[in-house]
């Protein structure tokens, strides 16, 4: 089978970039087409849809390699990232994320490279560029298996106007299929973990309404396939989050999909952020349940503009169930 995974960004119909289903794996690709994201004109328009529009393609070098094993020295996973836009188009910037047993992954891509969470690559229309993930696994111990998964982010620093932020597809995120680390040595492990902040209740029925017309029969609920994942707004139907005194408070609600193991990182300006000193927020869905975090961010530090963002990743075995979600980005205001 061939893992790639692919972005395809177009202006009037949009594809956010594709992965090759792991429920499936002879599929060589799945493109999901998503909402038109300059339906409401604003003045940026023309500028975001230039921003925002391209075709990159991603992957492993090695296909026929599932899976990889961690014994102490660095796992080296050969990968790939193409600009197959037209010579006529502008130069793709690429935020590439690695998360391994559903943490985020501190990795360089040269043996003496710089390590860090988000590798950000330029490359040329026509351009393709070859390297190695290289690390050690940030979780995981002596006999488990892990999944370790890459993701893409499009346009990571891009930022909208603050008036009527419109984001395209700047900051959407696109993944590869899963592979597997058998776990000979244990991982690093400094990683801590919160569920202080974590709430779990029934979903609301009125979001249980609006699913109604999407039930094909009795024995099958839309629900269970599909994640539903979303940070919410200081201004409904706008993607912009207000602070105050440098404090920002956060909402994440989590339904739908399989019910699995999960872990929640936020980052600010594509960087993980603490809560109470802990890395991730860690919880599990269950069938008809909405998971909700709420909690406080202090901004001292950060600049008054910035973006925000949640991912959310299974842990355990059920990386081979479910695999990676984001929410949409909000223009955070620190003041």
């Amino acid at each position: 089978m061939k893992r790639i995974g692919c972005i395809l960004l177009i202006s009037t119909i949009i594809l956010t970039g594709c992965k090759t289903g792991n429920k499936n794996k002879n599929d060589k690709e799945n493109k999901t087409a998503v909402e038109n994201r300059f339906e409401k004109k604003n003045e940026n328009i023309e500028n975001v849809k230039k921003e925002s529009s391209g075709q990159i393609s991603f992957g492993y070098l090695n296909e026929k390699k599932d899976v990889y094993e961690y014994n102490g020295k660095d796992v080296e996973i050969p990968f790939y990232l193409e600009n197959q836009g037209n010579k006529n188009e502008s130069v793709a910037t690429i935020g590439l994320l690695l998360f391994v047993d559903g943490n985020i992954q501190d990795y360089r891509i040269e043996a003496n490279g710089k390590i860090q969470t988000m590798q950000k690559i330029t490359l040329k229309p026509k351009e393709r560029k070859e390297f190695k993930l290289i690390f050690k696994p940030v979780s995981g111990k002596k006999g488990d298996k892990v999944g370790v998964i890459p993701a893409t982010i499009w346009n990571p620093d891009s930022l909208p106007n603050e008036k009527n932020p419109s984001w395209g597809n700047n900051q959407q995120l696109s993944a590869n299929v899963p592979l597997e680390i058998k776990m000979k040595s244990n991982g690093t492990n400094q990683l801590k973990a919160t569920k202080k902040h974590v709430k779990v209740s029934d979903i609301p029925e009125e979001i249980l309404n609006d699913w109604k017309n999407t039930y094909v029969s009795d024995e099958y609920d839309s629900l269970d396939t599909s994640v539903n994942f979303e940070m919410e707004s200081s201004v409904k139907d706008k993607q912009i989050l207000y602070a105050k005194d440098r404090k920002v408070p956060i909402t994440l609600k989590l339904y739908g999909g399989a019910s699995v193991n999960e872990k929640i990182t936020i980052f600010i300006n594509n960087k993980p952020v603490k809560i109470d000193k802990k890395d991730y927020i860690k919880g599990k869905t269950q069938k008809g349940k909405m998971i909700t975090v709420t909690a406080n961010l202090d901004l001292s530090g950060y600049d008054r503009i910035n973006s925000i963002y949640a991912i959310v990743m299974t842990s355990g075995g059920d990386y081979k169930i479910q695999d990676i979600s984001k929410t949409d980005s909000l223009l955070l205001i620190n003041k």
